[in-house]
Order: C-alpha cells, then sequence, then structure tokens
C-alpha cells in the first residue's frame, strides 16, 4: 500500500476539516471530484468534507481549485486508484488532539461552533512537537480537569489558552492556579468527562468490531 504523504505547509494553514480534506484530495488525484466522493475516501459525512475543502481551497489553491457545477477540480494531486487512507502519524494524532478540542468546546458553548485560526493552528502544531510523549488520555484528562476548574473562559481562542494544557493534568484549578481541593470541578466538567468517556467506549468497541469509519 503506498503512503500519502502529507505536507506540513498545507497543514499547518488549516484545522482537522482541512487535513481530512488534504488526504482525500491527495488520493484521488487530479481530476473532478464530488464532496461526496471526497468524502467517501476518509470515510467522513460530506458536511465535514464541504467544510474542509472550502479550508483547503483558501488554504492551498495550487491543489483545490473553487467548486464548479458540484465537483472540485484537482490539480497536482498525487493519483492513486486504490484510494488508499493512510494518515501519517503526526496528522492523525492532529485530528485526534482536535477532535478533542471541538467535542469539549461545542459541548460547553452550546451553538457555537468550533472554528480555528491560523493562530490556533500555529499553537496547536507547537504543542504536539512539543509534548510528543503526551497520550490521548493525557491530554483529555487535562482538557476535562480544565473546563471544571474555575474562572476559565469558555469561548477563549484555542491559541491563549492550548500551550498551558498540561497545567491542568492533575487536577482542576481554582480561580488563583491552586489545585481544587479534592479535585472537585463543577458539573460541566463532570458533563465533559461522561460524554468523552462514553466516545471512547464507543471507539473502543468499533475497534474490537473491526468496522472502519
Amino acid at each position: 500500500m503506498a503512503e500519502i504523504i502529507i505536507h506540513s505547509e498545507v497543514i499547518d494553514q488549516v484545522s482537522y476539516r482541512g487535513v481530512l480534506a488534504y488526504v482525500a484530495v491527495q488520493a484521488l488525484g487530479d481530476g473532478r471530484w464530488t464532496t461526496s466522493q471526497l468524502a467517501n475516501v476518509v470515510s467522513c459525512n460530506s458536511s465535514l468534507m464541504l467544510e474542509g475543502m472550502q479550508e483547503l481551497n483558501a488554504a492551498a489553491p495550487e491543489y483545490v481549485h473553487k467548486q464548479e457545477k458540484g465537483k472540485w477540480p484537482l490539480g497536482n494531486g498525487v493519483a492513486d486508484p486504490d484510494k488508499v487512507q493512510i494518515l501519517d502519524d503526526k496528522a492523525n494524532r492532529r485530528i485526534e488532539f482536535l477532535d478533542d478540542m471541538k467535542l469539549a468546546y461545542e459541548h460547553v458553548n452550546k451553538g457555537l461552533p468550533f472554528t480555528m485560526s491560523a493562530a490556533d493552528g500555529l499553537a496547536v502544531n507547537r504543542w504536539l512537537k512539543q509534548n510528543k510523549e503526551v497520550t490521548r488520555e493525557e491530554w483529555r484528562k487535562a482538557l476535562k480537569n480544565r473546563y471544571k476548574s474555575e474562572g476559565v473562559v469558555k469561548t477563549q481562542a484555542l491559541h491563549m489558552w492550548v500551550g498551558r494544557l498540561l497545567e491542568y493534568l492533575e487536577a482542576p484549578l481554582d480561580r488563583f492556579g491552586k489545585t481544587m481541593a479534592n479535585g472537585v470541578g463543577g458539573k460541566v466538567g463532570a458533563a465533559i468527562d461522561t460524554e468523552i468517556n462514553n466516545r471512547s467506549a464507543r471507539e473502543a468497541a468499533v475497534a474490537a468490531a473491526g468496522v472502519n469509519l
């Protein structure tokens, strides 16, 4: 199976949606493809792929031209008739990280979509590069503790706080940045805890069943 090469100069400019779109573009290669066809390559829904393709068009128009008559004209892609769906480790880890950030953000900010700026993307890349040994379980724990902490600005841009995420690894913090007694948090943090744990259980069940999402 061939490996799809993920170029950092492209994915540094987009969210996880754009990364998925980039993988689909690389897999299908030059041609004119519908959003649905692109979505099928990486097994995501069409609305997610549409957002990703729009991001990719803005960030890398040399790969993706504007949608015309329901299809995306692609140029300079890497043809792959088998539609290989391989993400390199760095890209896959980035998608997992952003997926968890999105879940938590949209849970505590009902009705507000999770969005990313270029500054957010750079901050995430920097954090992942500096914390290569941190596991998904650990960053999820830190994220849950952050939202259990006092004085957290729920809508704060990712780049303004992600660099301090590991400060919350051991326990929630009070408004003075001190560990809260008994690790007590709020209902919001508990709800996120339950939701992320439920997602982990679903992922484990899917993996055990050998199903590709």
